[in-house]
């Protein structure tokens, strides 16, 4: 693993070792326990990659569908025998709130359900609700425990082999800053007493911080759809330049760059230049697109009839590429 990731897995671990010092207390905060579930199991698959970086490694996502399924549908029966008896007690909203379908947990996305189903065990466990059993909660909570543990298998299947490909070490990276956003997110909104040590282990930009990564771009060919490698991202806020070039696998990652407007002007030999303005970058968050490069038409041969350079997915609002930039001067 080379020096960079080696910083920012450093940094990792001092996340860690905080979930584990303030458990106990962040572990009280209503959404967390999804949010530490996320980070801890893609935390030991990112370490277990580390470890072994140069011996063949499968990782493959479990399928959820069957463990979802049965969570959703035992808490959905649980509801409409809760929400019966609450009504007949007079409960109106209490009989509301459980008054949900079948696909207010099975169809939701997979955060959404989990978080969805522990407020609902939560509701079900009122000891006026006597037709809810102490079995059918601690039964309830294993389900949705086994679903989150599930739920946060990581996104991608990853095979790690000899020296011969690339390391995957930085997509599980990248994944795990998702639920570490979170996790800080929560801190700063319910746990005010922990957010100066917090901010000391995990703020963008600090000493003791994680180089978190403020950009991830994919490049493209716009034809043939194959990643491009070593195309050249010039990036700039207009007081500070930095050149990448994308990897192996056409990916341009930009890491710690400061909130604000920036403009990224993309070249590479044979294909039309782009330049998108106006990339806002915020705090915590990671801006993400696919640049589709167009080829140059070869002389003499009539070019396709759309030529335009485009984006598989729409750069923010106010990014506009011009037909020629030029980059500044780095």
């Amino acid at each position: 693993m080379d020096k960079p990731n080696q910083t920012r897995n450093n940094a990792f671990l001092r996340v860690k070792k905080f979930l584990d010092d303030y458990h106990d207390i962040l572990i009280l905060l209503n959404l967390y326990g999804v949010e530490e579930a996320e980070f801890m199991a893609i935390f030991l698959l990112l370490q277990t990659a580390v470890d072994k970086e140069a011996h063949d490694i499968t990782v493959v996502a479990a399928d959820k569908a069957v463990v979802k399924e049965d969570m959703s549908q035992f808490i959905y029966e649980l509801c409409l025998t809760g929400s019966v008896q609450a009504h007949q007690l007079h409960k109106f909203e209490l009989s509301l709130e459980l008054d949900k379908s079948l696909g207010y947990l099975s169809d939701a996305n997979d955060t959404d359900a989990a978080g969805r189903a522990e407020d609902l065990v939560k509701l079900l466990d009122n000891p006026d609700l006597t037709e809810i059993t102490a079995q059918n909660i601690i039964d309830a909570k294993e389900k949705v425990l086994a679903f989150k543990n599930i739920r946060v298998q990581p996104k991608l299947e990853i095979e790690y082999k000899a020296a011969e490909t690339t390391s995957l070490i930085p997509d599980l990276m990248d994944q795990l800053d998702e639920p570490k956003n979170r996790i800080g997110k929560l801190i700063h909104s319910k746990q005010k007493d922990l957010i100066e040590t917090w901010d000391k282990v995990s703020k963008v930009g600090q000493p003791t911080g994680i180089r978190h990564t403020s950009m991830a771009l994919n490049v493209i060919d716009s034809e043939t759809e194959s990643i491009l490698r070593k195309v050249k991202a010039t990036i700039t806020n207009g007081t500070k330049t930095i050149v990448i070039y994308s990897s192996k696998k056409g990916w341009i990652r930009a890491l710690s760059l400061e909130t604000g407007n920036w403009t990224i002007f993309i070249e590479f030999n044979n294909y039309i230049s782009q330049v998108f303005t106006n990339i806002g970058v915020n705090e915590n968050e990671i801006v993400r697109f696919t640049i589709k490069l167009v080829k140059l038409p070869i002389p003499g041969i009539t070019p396709p009839e759309n030529t335009t350079p485009s984006t598989e997915t729409t750069p923010p609002t106010g990014t506009t590429p011009p037909a020629d930039p030029t980059p500044p001067t780095t």
